[in-house]
């Protein structure tokens, strides 16, 4: 009997509030039927067990890592007139602090691999150097007070250079050509990364810096070889940059907490722009000589390695495991749900099991039972 069946907040509808209502168990006596379902259990089970809370931890709650990154670069390298040096003595040498520049960057690291330095630069006025001041029939095509490339145009013509005079640094810069390649850099520097980071949730540290035989040092030759970058190729001329990942996948769960060390991944991030390629910024230098302020402008092109951080730990946590365990088990529904699609739409006698699992009281036999039910 429904609830609708008695009028409302009377003695009767109160009691009915209580009635249990049950599933009517059916019984297949089918051998085929009974190992299919078994089967599709346990397959459930495996999957709930073996693979989500086994292979995937479903045990572990996690933290994502944090930290910080340090790096040191060490090594020389030389600079030789038209590439070649028959001796150490007549080139030019570049140490860590001339190729490393900025000296300290957050997370990240430049090295020298080309340059151009236009020296003792003054300010005044001068030719400028870049094709668009260049003059046509003798006629600046900057008008006088607009920003050039060089400076503030003053809407004339050299009559030496052929280019638009200009107030600014002078001699201004010409970066049509630059040869000043580091080439022996991949074989002399080498770079020290230490990554020290914390799993904030778990109050655990690390470093990659702890074991005294194994020093996290990089050859920059190596680096180059894992991103796939060519020295000559892809960085020297116009630089590149490239991307190194920490990645730190630790379990904190008993001894397996002293194997927490950190991969690293190697890849090459240049961009195939035909407007802006490789990697180049520009600094100076600043000086006075008898009262008058002079400037070198270094425009430097090289390799920018970026550095990151990644990873999580895991530690064994009973609530995670309870609810895991959980959202599986109730997985094993999905074995009465398949079984009972089978036999009411896909079997040969589909409409035989139908019958006996779903039945159909009519309004008719409800009213005899009602009657049957006012005798007792």
């Amino acid at each position: 009997m429904g609830l609708t069946e008695y009028p409302l907040f009377t003695l009767s509808w109160f009691k009915s509030l209580f009635y249990y209502h049950t599933v009517k168990l059916i019984q297949i006596k089918s051998f085929k039927l009974g190992l299919f379902h078994y089967t599709v259990t346990l397959l459930i089970l495996l999957y709930i067990i073996a693979y989500s809370i086994v292979w995937e931890k479903g045990y572990q709650s996690y933290d994502q890592v944090t930290g910080s990154i340090l790096t040191k670069v060490k090594g020389n390298s030389l600079v030789c007139p038209n590439f070649v040096c028959p001796n150490v003595s007549q080139g030019i040498v570049w140490d860590a602090i001339d190729i490393v520049q900025p000296s300290l960057e957050q997370s990240a690291i430049f090295l020298t691999t080309n340059f151009l330095i236009t020296k003792k630069q003054s300010r005044g006025i001068c030719s400028g150097t870049d094709s668009s001041e260049l003059c046509k029939n003798n006629i600046c095509p900057i008008a006088s007070g607009l920003n050039s490339a060089s400076g503030i145009s003053l809407g004339q013509c050299s009559n030496i250079t052929g280019y638009c005079l200009v107030n600014g640094w002078c001699p201004a810069e010409n970066d049509t050509v630059v040869t000043n390649i580091l080439y022996d850099l991949p074989e002399t520097i080498s770079i020290f990364i230490r990554a020290d980071i914390e799993f904030l949730r778990f109050n655990q540290t690390f470093t990659n810096n702890a074991d005294d035989n194994n020093r996290p040092i990089f050859t920059l030759k190596s680096i180059l070889e894992n991103s796939s970058a060519d020295f000559l190729t892809d960085c020297a001329q116009f630089g590149c940059v490239l991307l190194g990942i920490i990645d730190w996948e630790c379990d904190l769960d008993g001894s397996r907490v002293d194997s927490c060390l950190p991969t690293y991944e190697w890849s090459k991030l240049n961009t195939t722009s035909s407007t802006s390629i490789g990697f180049n910024y520009r600094y100076a230098r600043y000086y006075s000589e008898f009262n008058e302020d002079y400037r070198d402008l270094y425009k430097v092109y090289g390799i920018r390695i970026v550095l990151t951080l990644s990873g999580k730990a895991g530690k064994f946590d009973f609530v995670t495991l309870v609810y895991n365990l959980g959202s599986g088990i109730a997985l094993l529904t999905l074995a009465n749900l398949v079984s009972d699609i089978l036999i009411v739409y896909l079997v040969p006698n589909k409409r035989f099991y139908t019958q006996h699992k779903i039945k159909e009281i009519t309004p008719e036999e409800e009213s005899k039972q009602n009657e049957k039910t006012s005798l007792i």
